[in-house]
């Protein structure tokens, strides 16, 4: 029988299915598959390993081993004997892990972690796809592909960490920020039958200039950038940007993934072989939403124009270098992203504008404050900088630092009243819609949504109605 016949089709992804290709028969199956460590065959009640729908199945093992299930019942996924243990064992080593580590982080016994990375020892499948996410791994190809397409320049970026920041919470935090951005990435691709936009095919070009002299700072080429990247998104200069996660997630199609890091750390960008997302910290000074809009709108920079040579697959920032005036910040990728974001979120000139038309100092900065959404500290140093620091900066105070309710509502987190509170806060907000989406639409099954979520199945169905709504009212990826 011919690969791809009609009869073929019909057999592998059933006779009720439409369409010619495999692709459009697995988008409308009815039928299952279930994995295990070393096998695919078809669903069945009596079944224990991952229940695949034949969407999932065919995209992580192609069409031969679909065939196989049906010409011997089942099908042999596992690429080689010693897989996955030696893909598990060395993703740990080469991320600077413990077994303890990886135990404790999953919630698994020390005695599973053993078990996952000895080759001699048969998993559970939902075991060893916990392992998996942990360590950035991609879940669907363990077993079948060495590596697990695991991107090895970001364990190797996670290992070599400054001292100041590693630690084995943070790492896991940072594969848990890697693993959604990239599984997002690939939801949406399933969705929408094509990748997020093409930051560079939309006019965002890496940048390597950082400032030449004193004539021409990388602070000076920070708040060119700044006025490019508006140029390109047709934000007027005086035009406020209302809510940065929704041009993040939104307009720009970018993974942004909210968490709880250390309270030092504000946000970071990082690189999952070809994604890069964006991670930012719900604790710390991200909760007054003015520190929040100038972190992302400070890991924006990065993202868009510090090439990957720079930023070596991953940049973590901490709260105190991102509240410094940019000309005072000594690393220049870092001065650079700072004036990115202030003068990217509030345009210099329309600043002063702003400024001056109120009757006094203090008005004046805190109606900066209020028009643009920025933050006390960031407001006040770029009005002294674009008044050429002629006034005291001590002048330049105000007695309320915080932000108006109107814009509490438009940057609040949408992790906010998410159901089921077993979903790690990583995986809520856009990520959870497009897992419901997924699955309303024959791309995932309920087990595997619930695997996505990191919840139990019973915990998904009761409160799927409640992940559709957050979907609702959210601007949905168009």
């Amino acid at each position: 029988m011919g690969l791809g016949t009609i009869e073929e089709l019909d057999l592998i992804f059933g006779p009720e299915s439409k369409g010619s290709t495999p692709q459009e028969r697995a988008r409308n199956s009815s039928r299952k598959f279930v994995r295990s460590q070393i096998q695919l065959a078809e669903d069945s009640q009596e079944a224990t390993g991952r229940s695949l729908s034949a969407w999932e199945a065919l995209q992580a093992f192609g069409l031969d081993k679909l065939r196989e299930v049906f010409e011997y019942n089942s099908a042999i996924l596992s690429c080689a004997a010693n897989e996955p243990a030696q893909t598990l064992r060395n993703r740990r080593g080469d991320l600077g892990l413990s077994i303890e580590d990886v135990a404790k982080v999953t919630g698994l016994n020390k005695i599973d972690v053993e078990n996952a990375e000895n080759p001699k020892t048969l998993t559970s499948i939902h075991t060893i796809e916990k392992i998996a996410r942990s360590l950035a791994l991609d879940e669907n190809s363990v077993s079948f592909t060495h590596g697990a397409n695991g991107d090895p320049n970001l364990a190797t970026r996670l290992k070599t960490m400054e001292s100041t920041h590693r630690g084995p919470e943070l790492v896991f935090q940072l594969c848990e920020a890697a693993w959604v951005s990239k599984k997002q990435h690939e939801l949406f691709d399933w969705l929408y039958s094509r990748s997020p936009i093409s930051l560079v095919g939309k006019g965002f070009e890496p940048s390597f200039m950082y400032g030449t002299d004193a004539s021409y700072t990388a602070w000076m080429h920070g708040y060119y950038l700044a006025r490019q990247a508006r140029d390109i998104l047709k934000i007027s200069e005086e035009q406020p940007i209302k809510c940065m996660r929704e041009l993040i997630e939104g307009q720009l199609e970018i993974p942004l993934i909210q968490t709880v890091l250390p309270k030092i750390i504000a946000g970071a960008t990082i690189a999952n072989g070809m994604v890069r997302g964006i991670t930012v910290n719900t604790e710390g000074g991200n909760q007054n939403v003015w520190v929040r809009r100038m972190t992302l709108a400070h890991e924006l920079g990065h993202l868009l124009y510090d090439p990957d040579q720079k930023l070596e697959k991953l940049q973590v920032d901490k709260y105190s270098e991102l509240e410094q005036a940019p000309w005072e910040q000594k690393d220049y990728v870092e001065q650079r992203a700072n004036a990115f974001a202030v003068d990217f979120l509030a345009p210099q000139k329309a600043t002063i504008e702003v400024f001056n038309s109120a009757t006094d100092y203090s008005k004046g900065l805190r109606k900066v404050m209020d028009t643009f959404g920025l933050s006390y500290t960031s407001a006040k140093f770029h009005v002294w900088n674009g008044l050429d620091r002629q006034i005291p900066l001590a002048d330049l105070v105000v007695d309320n630092y915080e932000p108006t309710d109107e814009w509490k509502g438009r940057e609040s987190f949408t992790i906010d009243f998410f159901k089921p509170d077993s979903v790690p806060i990583s995986r809520r907000g856009r990520f959870a819609c497009l897992v419901a989406q997924s699955t309303d639409t024959n791309l995932l099954t309920e087990d595997s949504a619930a695997a996505y979520l990191g919840c139990s199945v019973e915990d998904y169905l009761s409160n799927i109605d409640v992940i559709r709504g957050i979907c609702e009212i959210s601007n949905d990826v168009s």
